[in-house]
């Protein structure tokens, strides 16, 4: 037993959701699992668990046994204050979060069928080029696959299409507006998408449009709203932007985002938080009218897009903390096309 294993069966349910009960025989209901959290800290992110008809909003730890949490020191980690249910396959000790409450724990082992468990089993112990069903698949019918592609395809695009619906009543049917969300989404990639999404939501699309001419003001509110520079920043360059940033903050009565955590291990430096950001900035700075650069009557126009640069501050920086050798920072072509995927052809 592996705890990628347990991971799998939580993230997509492969268990009874009705008569779920904590160690303490508390009833548990799943609203939601979480999201998957591939970075340092709890294992998914933002789950919604109802525990004896009180409903909880926070992270969820998947551990083979209780006494891991002790382990892996998370009792001294504040970044698993907020876990609101311990996922286990053994229950071994009680454990508490830094402030010495009692975290609820769910034994899985109590709840998935012996026949689940073998199937998983098989498909993570293949190791196949492709996906652990491959020979499976190969036994379907050539039309029904094609056909089951196809569904997948309309409910993803639905799925896009419905959240931008969301977003413009959100914004009073500002069409630049969600394109501004929607874009900081992808610049955040699948490890801070999230959270690039709700500090894009801190800035009205308003501010944006008036600060856009001065690239420098942009820099200022997208990485001060982000946390990611502060009055204690190294560099004169940072310096001068907190200075902007808390005139900005100040003249347009900027909200700023809580609880919001960028991660920037599991990444390369092109894709650190600090140069997507700047890299947004460069983009409105060249425009703030994307829907003419980006739409044409018949198709998708992105060429542009090579020729977003960063300021000349991060040619030779990735953080503010550390110089680095001289180097360009253009939106690659790999990186464009997920833009074109996940934002521009849904929009």
């Amino acid at each position: 037993m592996k705890e990628d294993f347990l991971h799998y069966v939580w993230k997509h349910q492969k268990f009874p959701p009705s008569q779920l009960t904590t160690t303490t025989n508390e009833a548990v209901r799943i609203v939601h699992p979480g999201r998957y959290n591939a970075s340092d800290g709890p294992d998914f992110l933002e789950a919604q668990i109802i525990i004896d008809g009180i409903k909880w909003v926070g992270s969820l730890e998947i551990h083979l046994k209780s006494s891991d949490w002790y382990q892996h020191s998370h009792q001294n980690d504040a970044r698993y204050d907020n876990v609101i249910l311990h996922v286990v396959w053994e229950d071994d000790i009680d454990v508490c979060r830094r402030d010495g409450t009692l975290v609820p724990t769910l034994v899985l082992s109590k709840y998935i069928a012996q026949n689940t468990i073998q199937q998983l089993r098989y498909f993570f112990s293949q190791k196949t080029s492709f996906i652990p069903c491959e020979e499976q698949l190969k036994q379907m019918p050539l039309p029904l696959f094609l056909l089951w592609k196809e569904r997948l395809y309309i409910e993803r695009l639905e799925t896009k299409s419905s959240d931008i619906q969301s977003l413009l009543k959100w914004t009073n049917n500002d069409w630049e507006g969600v394109l501004f969300i929607l874009l900081a989404r992808n610049f955040g990639l699948n490890i801070n998408g999230e959270a690039f999404g709700q500090i894009s939501k801190s800035i009205p699309f308003s501010v944006v449009r008036k600060i856009r001419e001065a690239r420098k003001d942009l820099e200022a509110l997208f990485l001060g709203q982000a946390g990611l520079v502060n009055s204690d920043t190294p560099t004169q360059y940072a310096k001068e932007l907190w200075e902007r940033f808390s005139y900005l903050r100040h003249k347009f009565s900027l909200p700023q985002p809580e609880g919001v955590r960028l991660n920037f291990s599991g990444l390369r430096p092109p894709n650190f938080p600090t140069i997507r950001w700047v890299q947004l900035a460069a983009l409105y700075a060249n425009s703030a009218q994307l829907f003419s650069k980006f739409y044409s009557r018949n198709r998708i126009q992105t060429s542009w897009l090579k020729e977003i640069e960063v300021s000349p501050f991060w040619e030779t920086h990735y953080t503010f903390s550390k110089s680095s050798a001289k180097r360009s920072k253009p939106l690659s072509e790999r990186f464009i096309d997920l833009l074109k995927i996940n934002t521009l052809i849904p929009f």
